[in-house]
């Protein structure tokens, strides 16, 4: 992730969607974060998409695939986890909880 997309990051702005979007859900967010918005960011060609239930304590991750979101791993509790837009990367989520 990034390599391939950082053309679209020029002088005068950045000309295309992000690589990854994260929301946090709330009781008043979720269907909408579920729905609404993950169409639309799908449609946008957004790679990487999150959803982060702080009550429920898991971190959804979904990858882009035929123009729909696709489930990779759900995360939960007191773990690290490596997602795949960020193989590198150990997220503790126990210090995000």
């Amino acid at each position: 992730v990034g390599e391939k997309r950082r053309h679209i990051v020029t002088e005068k702005n950045i000309a295309g969607p992000p690589d990854l979007v994260v929301e946090i859900l709330s009781p008043a967010s979720a269907h909408t974060d579920r729905g609404l918005k993950a169409q639309i960011y799908a449609r946008h060609g957004v790679e990487h998409y999150w959803l982060v239930d702080p009550e429920g304590e898991t971190l959804e991750e979904y990858q882009l695939r035929g123009g729909t979101y696709t489930p990779v791993a759900t995360y939960q509790g007191d773990v690290t986890c490596h997602t795949r837009c960020f193989p590198d990367l150990a997220l503790d989520l126990g210090k995000v909880w």
